[in-house]
């Protein structure tokens, strides 16, 4: 199973929606492979989510497989 970084993001709830960005690159094969690399790779992390949202801020990172982020977003997988 697939896993990948996913930023939930402060600010973005507008109308009981939440907004959330999901890195697909890189994908990891375990949640401790993602874990670890977030733990270690975090000033590259910043760096790219302050390009894509330079004016909201981080509210929570965490890992999340394939099912359970879509899950999250209440939809099917693609």
């Amino acid at each position: 199973m697939k896993w990948f970084i996913v930023f939930l993001m402060i600010g973005s709830e507008v109308e009981g929606l939440t907004e959330y960005y999901q890195i697909t690159d890189p994908e990891f094969e375990t949640s401790e492979e993602c874990v670890t690399y977030v733990a270690t790779q975090s000033h590259i992390l910043k760096d790219h989510i302050k390009m894509v949202y330079p004016l909201n801020r981080v509210k929570q990172v965490f890992c999340a497989n394939e099912e359970s982020f879509h899950q999250m977003l209440g939809t099917d997988k693609i």
